[in-house]
């Protein structure tokens, strides 16, 4: 049955339909521990092309398996649905034009298998900086309904929370296809906020046929909002918050706090000219105490009005920067970088949520080069890389960190841990990657900025499976 969502009520019915579509019982979704078994070294050729991947990939170290106990998350690990996108354009959107068109969701498989779940109109236009420049687009996704106005909708999975604003991640320069999904997903089992996201077979109606444009990664836009960024908003009455805050290339409609023009720290939630003068100010002298309190070098006692412990969520830092520093991405510190700041007397700020890891896990031919040794927070050169220099310069934060670190390593973020998640990750989505690179033939292939050209997904994989480890031992060594 088909739904168009054109009024509440049409809204609520095509939610339950989807709710009662898309549903089976989870514990059937739940995975099983996977033996303890060698890695390969190598890959040769007829391993690539026919070998089954869970013969190639295997589970490095032993321990408890990471279990999930949240339904939304144990979807997000098992959900592969199929979108339908018809636009005037076709998938060919216009650069700086947003276009008005219709998506319909799918269960898994080649559309027209089944009627689809759910049909909604939507606005879309081309997202990202140097992504812009691959044949192979990233999109923004509002859902409205017939009135033109937004409305939320649970893309993901109907036990996942609604949203109106969405981005579909085509990871053309990450030939794994994994790895913001990879970093998305282990970040929240530190219970922060990260977007949600799940894999989705994406496809464009071109000639009245629909035609596979890729595997995509559907994810959650980082807005303020109840079930995604939860601050309350500002007011004139008390300034103090709530405000989203980002470091990225400076938007000319947003407060940058710095002065800068090209890179700097902005109010992301409010355009400036919505800013109250009060707000203004407050926001403006916030930012330079904090600058004063974590830029300073020397360790001060905890009672004076300048040290952290008055500024700052700790646990939110720490948290980010163990996160960032594993993960590892190029930009980290410097691009795509969230802060938040709630209303209230009390509300100190906080680091996240994380954000962009395309060119994270090594995938890079610059800046670190994919070294798996050294701290980001050393080699880049940003405020927020010095503040994390400064911060780990104090005995009792830098412990706090190691300690933080040790229970990671412990639980969720254990060799076993991590090895699982990228080889079920793999299993999941092995059908529908061969057919990506079908559709885009680009596995030998140097895509800026790759570093390598390892001839085929399983190696790729294989070599973010290799890199991961290696990372975190290092840091193993590193927070003795």
């Amino acid at each position: 049955m088909l739904f168009l969502l054109r009024s509440p009520l049409s809204i609520v019915i095509a939610l339950l339909a989807f709710q009662a579509a898309c549903s089976r019982p989870y514990e059937s979704r739940r995975h099983s521990p996977k033996p303890n078994l060698p890695i390969p070294t190598k890959v040769n050729e007829d391993q690539k092309q026919t070998a089954d991947v869970s013969q190639l990939l295997t589970i490095n170290g032993d321990g408890p398996h990471y279990e999930y106990s949240d339904p939304c998350e144990l979807a997000l690990r098992n959900t592969l649905r199929t979108i339908v996108i018809q636009t005037p354009a076709g998938a060919e959107i216009p650069p700086d034009q947003e276009l008005r068109g219709t998506l319909s969701m799918y269960e898994r498989g080649q559309p027209g298998q089944s009627n689809p779940g759910l049909v909604t109109d939507i606005l879309i236009k081309l997202r990202g900086n140097s992504s812009r420049s691959f044949p192979k687009k990233q999109f923004a996704v509002e859902s409205i309904g017939g009135n033109g106005k937004g409305i939320e909708l649970p893309l993901l999975d109907p036990s996942c929370p609604a949203g109106q604003k969405w981005v579909l991640n085509g990871q053309y320069a990450d030939k794994t296809l994994m790895r913001n999904y990879t970093a998305l997903n282990l970040a929240r089992r530190l219970n922060v906020y990260a977007p949600r996201s799940a894999f989705v077979s994406l496809y464009f109606m071109v000639d009245g046929k629909p035609t596979f444009h890729g595997l995509y990664v559907l994810t959650e836009r980082i807005e303020v909002s109840k079930e995604r960024v939860n601050l309350q908003k500002p007011t004139a009455e008390d300034p103090s918050g709530g405000y989203l805050l980002r470091m990225d290339r400076v938007d000319p409609e947003k407060l940058a706090l710095d002065g800068a023009t090209e890179v700097g720290l902005m109010v992301d939630n409010v355009k400036k000219d919505k800013l109250s003068p009060a707000q203004t100010s407050y926001i403006q002298e916030y930012h330079d105490r904090i600058r004063e309190v974590l830029g300073q070098s020397m360790v001060v006692p905890e009672d004076s009005p300048l040290h952290h412990t008055h500024w700052i969520d700790t646990a939110s830092f720490q948290s980010y920067l163990l996160l960032r520093e594993l993960f590892r991405d190029v930009d980290t510190y410097y691009l795509s970088t969230y802060l938040t700041k709630d209303r209230g007397p009390n509300a100190k700020l906080k680091m996240g949520p994380v954000w962009d890891f395309d060119l994270a896990f090594g995938n890079a031919n610059y800046g670190y080069n994919g070294a798996t040794e050294g701290w980001q927070f050393d080699f880049a050169d940003s405020q927020i890389a010095l503040w994390m220099r400064n911060l780990m310069r104090d005995p009792k934060y830098a412990e706090q960190t190691r300690s933080r670190w040790k229970g990671m390593r412990e639980g969720p973020f254990s060799d076993h841990n991590l090895s699982s998640f990228i080889h079920e990750t793999l299993q999941h989505i092995a059908p529908e990657a061969r057919e990506n690179f079908v559709r885009w033939p680009i596995l030998n292939e140097l895509v800026w900025p790759n570093r390598q050209a390892l001839g085929s997904h399983l190696a790729e994989v294989q070599d973010l499976h290799d890199w991961l480890i290696k990372r975190a031992r290092w840091m193993d060594e590193a927070l003795r």
